[in-house]
């Protein structure tokens, strides 16, 4: 302590400089850990015409009496402060060896950071919308940002008297920060999923894709961007899977399930007919009543499977099975009535014939060729917006959108032209 109280201390902040003081005009480089996304280097109240470096992949602010300055990128600057050596130590003698223009550099990566781990701390609950039931699920994932915004992001940190020394640390507080934010986002998401829970476990590519974008979205507000995330498991972790089997409270009920044994049966059975009437030769050797024969071992089997109820009793508690039956209808109608010639000429079977999925009722269903997909147009169960997919197709698109399209205009009457007024 010097005269009348006034110090001849150095500042204590000198410290952290080289040999432990000052120089007359310092270079100032990050010195930080590499992997750190932002630092604040340790070097403050430098003196006027210090030197900055900015080396490539970082953004260095500067800020000079609690004011961000400005942004700096790749590059060599020259530093206007208001500290100056010599009378700067004097002037400071009067404030403890504090400078009272305070001045330092925030440093930022402009590179990714590692993967930072992220998992439900407790269980989502989810409504499952096939089997109205709830399941309770463990969800772990992965994930990575960048500063996209430094200036945003420094607000942000120095708001909440934020700073970093290690990895460590950062990934902590990004982790406590994004953990709500990517939680409720996964519920939502989730919630929404069109299909039951045990798809879902199976789907987390795609339901990651639909989660990144809107976390990112959440989280511009920090000056920060989600470049990856990526769900490693969903587990269900009560006896959601326990119920469905014990078919407690489930709309895919025994009724939905005959409805698809049913349909299953139809496509085995129209098989057996095409094969039957491709074979020509065959026909032409044994003879149209062979043919019945085997229509009606199909239409028999049919008719004892198990549990089914026939189409027209899962029809009746779905409102669907219409198509299927006007299918086997006409199987009957080929047995009772009788041909009109003795020759049969079969069409060609079809290969390469495409076969589509059905999505109707909150089922899956198919795969059906173009006639079988008729059939249920004609029913009113499939429709222009009915979701339906086949193979080279990266996702399920409305039928409107296929050359199903072209299906729904066909057998429809055309009316005759309008009357002409007569002219008087």
């Amino acid at each position: 302590m010097g005269w009348l109280g006034i110090t001849r201390d150095k500042d204590p902040k000198e410290a952290a400089y080289n040999r432990g003081e000052k120089s007359f005009q310092d270079v100032i480089e990050n010195q930080s850990d590499g992997e750190l996304l932002y630092s604040i280097d340790p070097r403050e109240d430098f003196n006027t015409g210090s030197t900055l470096i900015v080396h490539p992949g970082e953004v260095a602010l500067f800020e000079k009496n609690g004011v961000i300055q400005e942004e700096f990128t790749n590059g060599r600057y020259v530093l206007s402060t208001e500290n100056y050596p010599f009378i700067s130590r004097l002037r400071n003698m009067l404030s403890g060896g504090v400078s009272s223009f305070n001045c330092r550099v925030h440093w930022f990566r402009e590179g990714d950071s590692k993967e930072i781990k992220w998992g439900t701390e407790t269980p989502i609950e989810i409504e499952d919308r096939i089997y109205n039931q709830e399941a309770k699920l463990g969800i772990a994932a992965v994930y990575k940002i960048k500063i996209s915004n430094p200036t945003l992001c420094l607000k942000k940190l120095l708001g909440n008297n934020i700073y970093f020394k290690s990895e460590a640390e950062m990934n902590e507080y990004w982790g406590g920060e994004l953990s709500s934010i990517i939680r409720e986002v996964t519920y939502n998401i989730l919630r929404a999923y069109p299909n039951t829970m045990l798809d879902a476990i199976n789907q987390t590519r795609s339901i990651s894709k639909n989660i990144q974008p809107e976390v990112d979205e959440s989280i511009s507000e920090y000056g920060i961007q989600l470049v990856k995330f990526s769900i490693v498991a969903i587990n269900i972790l009560d006896d959601f899977i326990e119920r469905v089997r014990a078919n407690k409270d489930i709309t895919r009920d025994a009724t939905l399930q005959g409805m698809a044994r049913d349909i299953e049966s139809q496509a085995e059975a129209k098989a057996k007919i095409n094969i039957a009437q491709g074979d020509l030769g065959v026909m032409q050797t044994l003879g149209e009543n062979w043919g019945k024969q085997q229509t009606v071992e199909i239409l028999k089997n049919i008719s004892v499977n198990p549990g089914a109820g026939g189409i027209a009793s899962a029809g009746a508690g779905l409102g669907m099975g219409l198509g299927a039956g006007n299918a086997f209808g006409n199987m009957a109608n080929q047995i009772i009535t009788p041909q009109q010639t003795n020759t049969v000429t079969p069409p060609p079977i079809n290969q390469n014939e495409t076969k589509y999925y059905l999505y109707i009722n909150n089922m899956q269903m198919g795969p059906f060729d173009l006639q079988i997909v008729k059939q249920f147009i004609q029913s009113g169960q499939l429709t222009p917006d009915t979701l339906v997919w086949k193979e080279g197709l990266a996702e399920w698109i409305p039928a409107k959108n296929t050359e199903i399209q072209n299906l729904f205009n066909q057998g429809r009457p055309t009316p005759p032209p309008p009357p002409v007024t007569p002219n008087i």
